[in-house]
């Protein structure tokens, strides 16, 4: 594809009084900044590399994206799930890296360039991170958002450096720029307690009914559902696919009973929803669902509640196994 180069250019020049400012020593990770700018929705941006670790920026979009930082920020102890939270957001990254990290693409802008870089942790590259696909090149118009954030970025980290902006990142506080009577104004806001994981409410009465006159089976059920966390190529998209994977084991037998691989637009909820709903019409309602993914607990929580079927957070160790032999495979 072709790019602007001049865009490309003026992001690489921003990148360099980026590394050279190093505004990762005065911020962590988990101090957050909110950008109001008057032509999009709310900006909020994380600054990487305080702790040593990779040095960066990603920034999100909207309520949508502030959801998907909060999830992204919190620990997990089961590294599947972080595998999820990871590949299910929507954001642009700045990373500080190696060559050998640098996508293609880029390395071919940096020569048309004439840019040089050296050493390990001194390659810029970026990327778009989206909801069904894996990391791919940020295009033009990305390319000039990182521009745009990172020069008002590069104004903000100097007044907190300063002593001029009162935050108390600890207490939930991020720092909220935003246009006032033609100025920029820095201050302190709460993090707004925006939550990714909504359950769903079944609409559909009748079927309930039906669902809740169901007999009772002995089974008991593990449902999961987690990225595949490899490129798939599919000719409706343009870029590599992660698809979704929706697992349904029986935990007695240990016999998978239902697994399907989605597309980007499909719906994973509704997916999950609909199988538990066949399934009991079918069989009747299982005792106990198992579950580790909080998406699994938006799609079946209400359901399992008005049908009285046992739904519990737990380790599974089957499902892992699983996962793992699929991303081998891709």
């Amino acid at each position: 594809m072709e790019n602007n180069l001049e865009t490309w250019k003026k992001l690489y020049e921003t990148t360099k009084i980026w590394s050279t400012k190093k505004p990762w020593l005065y911020l962590e990770s988990n101090d957050w900044i909110q950008i109001e700018f008057d032509d999009m929705e709310s900006i909020y941006c994380t600054i990487m590399g305080s702790m040593g670790e990779c040095i960066g920026l990603s920034i999100y979009q909207g309520d949508s994206g502030l959801a998907d930082l909060i999830s992204i920020s919190r620990e997990y102890d089961d590294i599947d799930l972080s595998t999820y939270m990871m590949f299910d957001q929507n954001c642009i990254t700045l990373y500080m890296g190696n060559r050998d990290e640098v996508p293609k693409h880029q390395k071919n802008i940096i020569k048309q360039l004439g840019l040089r870089y050296r050493g390990n942790g001194n390659w810029p590259y970026f990327l778009s991170f989206k909801k069904g696909f894996m990391p791919f090149d940020i295009d033009d118009n990305q390319a000039a958002l990182l521009i745009k954030v990172m020069e008002k970025l590069l104004e903000i980290v100097p007044y907190y450096q300063k002593g001029k902006i009162d935050v108390e990142f600890e207490e939930n506080e991020m720092i909220y720029a935003h246009i006032e009577n033609n100025q920029w104004q820095y201050e302190a806001i709460c993090i707004p307690d925006i939550d990714k994981f909504v359950a769903v409410i079944p609409e559909n009465e009748q079927l309930m009914n039906k669902l809740k006159a169901t007999s009772y089976n002995d089974n008991e059920l593990i449902i999961d559902i987690n990225y595949a966390a490899g490129f798939v190529t599919d000719p409706d998209y343009s870029q590599p696919i992660n698809p979704l994977l929706v697992i349904v084991f029986d935990k007695k037998s240990e016999m998978i009973v239902f697994q399907e691989m989605l597309k980007p637009d499909d719906d994973e909820i509704q997916l999950a929803l609909d199988f538990l709903v066949s399934y009991i019409l079918q069989y009747g309602r299982p005792r106990t669902i198992y579950f580790k993914n909080p998406i699994v607990w938006c799609a079946l929580s209400e359901l399992c509640i008005q049908c009285k079927i046992a739904l519990k957070i737990s380790k599974l160790p089957l499902v892992d196994e699983y996962f793992e032999t699929i991303r081998n495979i891709l």
